[in-house]
């Protein structure tokens, strides 16, 4: 059985540009870390036709509820009939796992938004075993407004391979079960790279800092 595609997520990434390591870094110069949520980049690679590849068939998964190992092998096929090395299982499965739950967070945080004034309150839950991160999960069970600061850096994905969720909470919940609110920002610091909340981030940019090459590829996704 194939999953139900998340619109929200899929609108999310759709809108991601696929960009090379020398055009990622011109937009990262001018929004900092904020350029994940914009830019579609993997490391060591150059090639735009690769990008471009690797950036549809997420979306691909994302659009038809696809697995890993369907998008594993719908990269190898590609880059055998391009004549390219293939990438490492674990290289693409890091690759496909942190735009997935990117793409799904983002559109997690836009539903629960549109309920806020019914369920206030939001819940970090970190997956509580052995690979989980000592900064993740001290963050576990902690709760916090919709609109509290903290979700500014700490709404999920924290890093890389994160498993991270958020769930919203009803003030009669809150009330029924006991649970605390959180008013204090944690002295911790989600992974480098993740210190931004990608659904709630605006930008416009100046189009004369880029070439016209870039610019072409920028202006439809992120230019009135």
């Amino acid at each position: 059985m194939k999953g139900m595609p998340f619109s929200e997520a899929v609108e999310f990434f759709r809108d991601k540009i696929p960009m090379t390591a020398a055009e990622y870094g011109a937009v990262v110069a001018e929004v900092g870390e904020y350029a994940n949520s914009l830019a579609f980049t993997v490391s060591r690679i150059a090639s735009a036709d690769l990008l471009q590849d690797l950036h549809g068939e997420i979306l691909k998964a994302l659009e038809e509820g696809g697995t890993f190992f369907e998008f594993r092998e719908g990269i190898d096929e590609i880059m055998a009939r391009r004549g390219w090395q293939g990438m490492t299982p674990y290289r693409l499965d890091n690759i496909f796992r942190t735009n997935n739950q990117t793409a799904y967070n983002v559109g997690r945080h836009k539903q629960m938004k549109a309920v806020a004034d019914r369920r206030p309150y939001w819940e970090y839950d970190a997956v509580n075993d052995t690979h989980t991160r000592p900064t993740h999960l001290a963050n576990d069970g902690k709760i916090y407004r919709h609109d509290h600061p903290f979700w500014n850096t700490w709404f999920p994905p924290a890093g890389f391979r994160c498993r991270c969720v958020v769930h919203s909470i009803s003030a009669r919940e809150m009330e029924e079960e006991g649970l605390k609110e959180e008013t204090q920002v944690p002295d911790l610091q989600p992974d480098p790279g993740f210190r931004y909340n990608p659904a709630v981030q605006e930008w416009k940019p100046d189009p004369g800092k880029y070439d016209s090459r870039l610019r072409d590829r920028m202006e439809e996704a992120i230019w009135d």
